[in-house]
C-alpha cells in the first residue's frame, strides 16, 4: 500500500492527512490473508511522517485442538515515524538502503504494507482457538468432539479424563500418568 506523501514532505511540520485502509495482506501463517480496515492519520514531524491509528483486522486461522478453520479479528494499534531516505542517510552518515525500515523512498512513497503485516502477525493467536470450549479431536479416531460424540470405546484403563492424561505423546516419551 503506497501513499504518495510528496506535498506533506515539504508542508508545515504539524499538518495532518486522514487516510482510510481496506486492505488484504498475506501472512505468513494464516489459511487466508488478513483483512485491514479502518483509518489512520499522518502528520508531518521534524523528521518525517508520524502514521497513528486504530484498525480492525480479520485473519483467518486453523484451532489447534480441531482444526476447523475460523476468522480471528483483532485491533492494530499503530503509531510508526517513517523518515525520508536522504534524511535518514544524512543523519547516520552512511547511504541508508530503502530496505532497512520505515522509510519514504526516494520518490516520496511511503509503503505501509510491511508495517501492518508485521502489526497482524505479531497480534495474530500463536495457539488459535475457534473458541474457548473447543473439545479438539478424538485422539482414537480423530472425529470432531465438538460436533458429535464419537463412537470408540474408552481405554481399557478409564475414563476420558484418563484417555486425556494417556495420550499419544505422553506414552512416546515413556511417561505414564
Amino acid at each position: 500500500m503506497l501513499i504518495n506523501v510528496a506535498q506533506m514532505i515539504v508542508g508545515p511540520i504539524g499538518s495532518v492527512k486522514d487516510l482510510d485502509v481496506d486492505v488484504e495482506l498475506a501472512v505468513d501463517e494464516a489459511v487466508r490473508p488478513a483483512t485491514i480496515k479502518g483509518s489512520l492519520s499522518l502528520m508531518r514531524t521534524d523528521g518525517g511522517i508520524l502514521v497513528q491509528g486504530i484498525l480492525a483486522a480479520v485473519i483467518g486461522c486453523t484451532c489447534v485442538r480441531c482444526l476447523t478453520i475460523f476468522d480471528y479479528g483483532f485491533e492494530l494499534e499503530i503509531e510508526e515515524e517513517y523518515v525520508p531516505v536522504r534524511e535518514a542517510s544524512a543523519r547516520t552518515g552512511r547511504i541508508v538502503l530503502e530496505a532497512e525500515g520505515l522509510l519514504i523512498d526516494s520518490q516520496n512513497l511511503l509503503d505501509l504494507e510491511p508495517a501492518l503485516r508485521e502489526y497482524a502477525v505479531l497480534n495474530a493467536p500463536l495457539k488459535p482457538l475457534c473458541k474457548p470450549t473447543c473439545a479438539g479431536l478424538c485422539i482414537q479416531c480423530g472425529a470432531d468432539l465438538n460436533r458429535a460424540r464419537c463412537m470408540c470405546s474408552p481405554p481399557p484403563n478409564g475414563s476420558s479424563k484418563d484417555n486425556q492424561d494417556q495420550s499419544s505423546f505422553v506414552v512416546a516419551r515413556g511417561q505414564t500418568a
